[in-house]
C-alpha cells in the first residue's frame, strides 16, 4: 500500500497520489527527471531548463491604471503583483482591451508598481502583509487593511446578511479606539499594538492539518474554539510583570509578543514545528476548567492562548563555558529577551546583556542559521556568526531567513531565494552569509516576501531577488527566479522613493516618499 510522503523542503505531509507538494509545489523523488551515470547505480537530476522571461511589455495590449505625478501623496503606497483574491485594489489592476477596444477587462495583476489613490492623504509608516492582505500603519496610529478577507484578518466586523460598503480589496480604517504602534500580519491574522502595550488581534490559526481556530480570550471559564474574530479582540497578556508588552511580531501562523522588561516572551498559534518555544507537557492552561490535552485539536487549540516562556524555560544558557570545559549551569536572573523576530516558521530571541541570537523552528531549507542537519529546531539554538552584534532588521519568508546587521545583509536558507547565487549538494546555506554585491553599499532597510527578497539603500536605491513570478520583485518582469540582487529601475517610482515595504504570497507593497526635485 502507497504512503503519505512528507515534503523535504516545507515538511507538510502529502497523500500518496500527489505528484506535487500542496504547499510548496516540491516534486516528489518520482517526479524529477533523473539520468544515470556511469558511477555505479547514482542518478542525477537533468539540468534546469532556461527559465522564460515576460516582461510588461511584451504584452501590447496592457493598460496600466493611469495618473498623474501630482496625485501622488507625500508617502505613497505602491503596489505590484497578483490579484487572484483580491489582494489587490481593483482600481490598480492592469486591464487589456476587449473586442473594438472600447472595453477593457481585468487582467487581476500589476505588472509594475502603481500608487494606491484611494488611501486618505495621511502619512504612513510602516506596512505589514499576510499571505493575501495587507494592513498599513499610519503616523496618527490609525491601521488600513484591505485584501483576502478570509477569517477576518482584516478586522472589518460585517454581518454575513450585510453587503460591505467598500470592497475588501480597498483600504479601509479599523475601527480601534486607541492608537496603534505597530501592526503585523501572519497568513489569516492581523495583530495590533497600542501605545499603552496592550496586543489585540483579528483572524485565526491553521497548520497543514487544516484550521485550528483561535481561542474566546473572553471566556476564562472554558476553552472555547471560534472559527476567527473579526473584531479587534484583547489578547491576554497575565504573568505577573509583563503584562505591558513592547513589541511584537507575526510568523505565518504564529505570534510572539515581548513584555517590558524582557523577562520572558509570550508565543502563541501554531506549533507545528515548534516555532513556540514549547515541547513535551509544558502547555500552560488559564481557563477555570482545564482541558483535555490528550485530545490532539484540543491540544492545538490550547496552544492559541498565550504560553508564557522564560529564558530559563527555553534553556538558554547565558554565561557560556567555564575554564574546565564543561557547560556551566544556566544562570538567566540578570538576562533579559531585548528582541524578538519571526520568519514563516521560525522564531528568533537577542538577549540583552551578552547579545546572543537564538533560533527555533522549521529548518528544512537552514531557516534557522544555526548550522544544524535537524529539520525541526525544536530546542532554540545559538546563530553564533552575530554574537555581540545588535540586529537592526530580522525577518524570513517560507524557506529562508534575512538580517540586517551593521548597514550588511545576511541570508540564508534556500540556494533560489538568498540572493548568493551558490549551488550546493543540499542546496542550502544552514548558517548566515554575507551578501557580497552589497559590500561596498550601505544597506538602511530590508524586507520580504514569501518567496521574495528586497534591500533599500541609503539612498533609496531598491534592489530585489528571489522568485519573480507575478511581477512580484517591482522589476516588470515575470519569471521563476532572480538569482541575485537586481537594481529596480526607479523609474518604476515616479518622482517617489522607496523607504520601506513588505510582500505577501503574490504581491508587493513598497513605501514611497516624495523625491526631492533638484534645482
Amino acid at each position: 500500500m502507497a504512503t503519505n510522503w512528507t515534503c523535504p523542503t516545507c515538511m507538510v505531509s502529502n497523500q500518496s497520489h500527489d505528484e506535487f507538494c500542496l504547499c510548496c509545489g516540491t516534486a516528489t523523488n518520482s517526479s524529477y527527471t533523473q539520468e544515470p551515470t556511469n558511477d555505479h547505480d547514482e542518478v542525477v537530476q537533468s539540468p534546469p531548463k532556461k527559465q522564460k522571461v515576460t516582461s510588461y511589455l511584451d504584452n501590447p495590449g496592457r493598460v496600466r491604471m493611469s495618473f498623474n505625478v501630482s496625485d501622488l501623496k507625500t508617502t505613497t503606497v505602491f503596489i505590484v503583483g497578483s490579484s487572484e483574491i483580491d489582494q489587490i485594489p481593483s482600481s490598480c489592476c492592469d486591464t487589456t482591451k476587449e473586442g473594438d477596444g472600447s472595453e477593457f477587462s481585468s487582467l487581476y495583476e500589476c505588472a509594475l508598481p502603481t500608487p494606491i489613490l484611494s488611501i486618505p492623504r495621511v502619512k504612513i509608516v510602516s506596512v505589514s502583509c499576510g499571505a493575501l492582505h495587507t494592513a498599513l500603519l499610519t503616523a496618527n496610529g490609525d491601521v488600513y487593511t484591505f485584501g483576502c478577507n478570509d477569517m477576518g484578518a482584516l478586522g472589518r466586523k460585517v454581518s454575513k446578511d450585510e453587503t460591505p460598503e467598500i470592497p475588501d480589496s480597498e483600504p479601509m480604517k479599523v475601527n480601534i479606539s486607541q492608537p496603534i504602534k505597530k501592526v503585523t500580519c501572519g497568513d489569516n491574522h492581523t495583530l495590533f499594538l497600542t501605545y499603552n502595550g496592550t496586543v489585540l488581534i483579528v483572524g485565526s490559526f491553521k497548520d497543514s492539518d487544516g484550521p485550528i481556530g483561535i481561542p474566546d480570550y473572553d471566556n476564562y471559564e472554558t476553552l472555547t474554539k471560534l472559527e476567527y474574530i473579526d473584531n479587534p479582540t484583547i489578547v491576554p497578556c497575565e504573568v505577573e510583570g509583563a503584562y505591558t508588552i513592547s513589541d511584537i511580531c507575526s510568523g505565518e501562523n504564529h505570534c510572539v509578543l515581548l513584555p517590558q522588561g524582557g523577562k520572558g516572551v509570550y508565543t502563541f498559534g501554531s506549533n507545528e514545528f515548534s516555532q513556540l518555544m514549547i515541547w513535551g507537557d509544558q502547555i500552560q492552561t488559564y481557563t477555570d476548567n482545564s482541558p483535555d490535552l490528550s485530545d490532539d485539536k484540543t491540544k492545538r487549540l490550547a496552544l492559541t492562548w498565550p504560553q508564557f516562556r522564560t529564558l530559563t524555560d527555553l534553556e538558554i544558557v547565558t554565561e557560556g563555558d567555564s575554564d574546565t570545559g564543561r557547560r556551566k549551569r544556566p544562570r538567566t536572573s540578570d538576562e533579559s529577551v531585548d528582541k524578538i523576530f519571526t520568519g514563516y516558521c521560525t522564531t528568533f530571541i537577542q538577549t540583552k546583556n551578552l547579545v546572543k541570537l537564538y533560533g527555533v523552528g522549521r529548518n528544512a531549507q537552514g531557516e534557522v542559521g544555526c548550522g544544524s542537519d535537524e529539520m525541526i529546531v525544536k530546542i532554540p539554538k545559538e546563530i553564533t556568526l552575530f554574537e555581540g552584534h545588535e540586529i537592526t532588521q530580522l525577518s524570513g519568508g517560507q524557506f529562508f531567513t534575512m538580517a540586517l546587521v551593521e548597514d550588511a545583509v545576511y541570508t540564508w536558507g534556500n540556494n533560489d531565494y538568498i540572493g548568493h547565487d551558490i549551488d550546493t549538494k543540499e542546496g542550502k546555506q544552514t548558517t548566515p552569509l554575507k551578501l557580497q554585491g552589497f559590500d561596498e553599499i550601505p544597506i538602511e532597510h530590508i524586507f520580504n516576501g514569501a518567496d521574495s527578497c528586497f534591500a533599500i539603500t541609503y539612498n533609496a536605491d531598491l534592489y530585489a531577488w528571489g522568485s519573480g513570478q507575478n511581477y512580484i520583485l517591482g522589476n516588470g518582469k515575470d519569471y521563476i527566479f532572480q538569482k541575485t540582487p537586481d537594481l529596480v529601475p526607479a523609474s518604476h517610482f515616479p518622482s517617489s522613493k522607496p523607504f520601506g515595504g513588505k510582500g505577501g504570497s503574490q504581491h508587493t507593497v513598497f513605501l514611497c516618499s516624495k523625491r526631492r526635485v533638484q534645482k
